[in-house]
């Protein structure tokens, strides 16, 4: 089947669905079925470009487009592909490799990537080193406070963030950087004189320099003397040294200075430039975690642990291409002390059951976000899954009819394997008068009764045993006849 039709993925709020799809849609009656849209992506309401969604009977989604967007301060061009959690909160992440301008001045190649937040374009800056904790050589998930600290090197990220319906962000609250603040560290020593403190040991200097009339031209000058100065045009990218931006509609200039020197350092506006304001950034080290599967059958354990910083959440999934659930999110309490460790990590752990798939190895993933944004998903942990056995099919099965009622009885399940026994039944009912009936019942009832059925109305029954995970057993499927009593 092939057609064309408006696709809305997610709930729809004030006329806007998180992602629409206008163009053609195709069904290809496979096995697994797969449904695949392409054309017009819109996010929010805002177009973006062209791309697809395809969703497949085994739960599969894949989803992609290819952006090409002027956020005015800055465009961006890539291709993305990625995921989508299609859950009662809709989210999605999609990457790539790209084109990221500023001010339609200063372009380079960066990383690009979109999600149902919003749009972040990053360039590298700087390579520092920063402590991550690691697992000992006895780290166990039931003990996962035994970790040490070691050091690591990070590749820090600057550019743009934008938030659909929103505005964007130079610089600050996009990529690896936090949000611009008001902070004591920015000191007004004289008119559109400002003095920032850098602590030692500081990747870079990010702020934003406020102008009164116009996005202001500035200078910085570090302890030593050395000045950095905006150029005369909107933006200018020096790879693993500086970047300046400058936003017209907010009357603000974005400043990044890898390695800046520690001390004290002067932001000043440029001749015919007056600034009235001056906002650091926070730059914050990645959120390092350590993470191991035990339990085993349908009942496991996810512990793990992790640095917090103030600025990150992390959420872990269970991602693969034919299964995917959420567990949860980091949220532990402070570890037992262990030898070899200076960060103080957090411990904690997730109680779940693996998500319905094939069997084989499992991936666990942290989904690490800043301000909403998504900045690192890591895979950090496996676990095996065996082949489970079908939940046993039910011994026998009666329909019995009482006036104009049928009642439905069968018996429970005489496995002894735990992992075989139904958790539920599904019990479909098929009646001749065009009712077409489902209930679901816990493994501890096993009768239904059907109500308002006419003496003449047939009626076909089929009862299938449910897992833990909603893997379906064997149906066991009876019929009774017009008139006829019971079977």
């Amino acid at each position: 089947f092939k057609g064309a039709a408006g696709i809305h993925i997610g709930p729809v709020t004030n006329g806007k669905a998180p992602v629409t799809i206008n163009g053609s849609l195709e069904f290809r009656d496979t096995n697994p079925w797969v449904i695949e849209a392409r054309g017009n992506v819109e996010v929010l309401g805002e177009r973006v470009a062209e791309g697809f969604f395809r969703y497949r009977s085994d739960k599969t989604i894949d989803f992609g487009f290819r952006l090409n967007i002027n956020l005015k301060v800055a465009s961006l061009e890539a291709a993305l592909n990625g995921w989508i959690e299609a859950r009662n909160q809709l989210r999605f992440n999609v990457d790539g490799s790209g084109k990221v301008c500023l001010a339609g001045k200063a372009c380079i190649s960066g990383e690009v990537t979109a999600s149902s937040v919003g749009i972040a374009g990053c360039v590298t800056l700087v390579d520092f080193n920063y402590p991550a904790i690691v697992k000992n050589g006895d780290w166990a998930w039931y003990a996962p406070w035994r970790v040490h600290t070691e050091t690591r090197r990070f590749t820090l990220r600057g550019g743009i963030g934008y938030r659909w319906g929103g505005s964007a962000s130079l610089m600050g609250d996009s990529c690896d950087v936090g949000p611009y603040r008001a902070a004591r560290t920015a000191q007004a020593t004289a008119v559109g004189v400002y003095k920032v403190l850098v602590p030692p040991n500081t990747p870079a200097l990010t702020l934003e320099a406020q102008g009164l009339l116009r996005a202001p031209g500035v200078v910085l000058i570090s302890p030593n003397g050395t000045r950095y100065t905006s150029p005369n045009s909107a933006a200018k990218i020096v790879p693993l040294r500086e970047i300046f931006a400058k936003d017209s509609a907010n009357r603000t200039t974005a400043v990044m200075i890898a390695n800046p020197q520690a001390g004290t350092w002067t932001v000043q506006g440029l001749p015919g430039s007056i600034v009235t304001a001056v906002r650091p950034a926070t730059i914050t080290r990645p959120l390092t975690l350590t993470a191991g599967v035990g339990g085993s059958g349908f009942k496991r354990v996810l512990s793990y642990s992790y640095q917090a910083e103030p600025l990150h959440s992390t959420r872990f999934v269970e991602d693969g291409a034919s299964y995917e659930q959420e567990l949860g999110a980091a949220a532990g309490k402070p570890c037992p002390p262990s030898p070899g460790d200076t960060m103080h990590p957090r411990c904690g752990e997730i109680h779940f059951t693996p998500a319905p798939g094939p069997a084989g190895v499992r991936n666990i993933y942290a989904i690490t976000t800043m301000n909403g944004e998504i900045t690192n998903k890591e895979l950090v942990a496996t676990y095996r899954v065996g082949t489970e056995p079908e939940p046993s099919i039910v011994p026998n099965l009666t329909l019995r009819r009482i006036g104009t009622s049928v009642t439905i009885t069968w018996k429970g399940s005489t496995t002894t394997d735990p992992d075989a026994k139904p958790m539920d039944y599904n019990v479909d009912v098929n009646l001749s008068d065009g009712r077409e009936l489902v209930d679901v019942t816990p493994n501890s009832d096993h009768t239904v009764t059907i109500v308002n059925v006419a003496p003449q109305t047939s009626v076909q029954v089929s009862v299938a045993p449910v897992r833990q995970d909603d893997t379906e057993g064997r149906i066991r499927t009876l019929s009774l006849g017009p008139g006829v009593g019971s079977v």
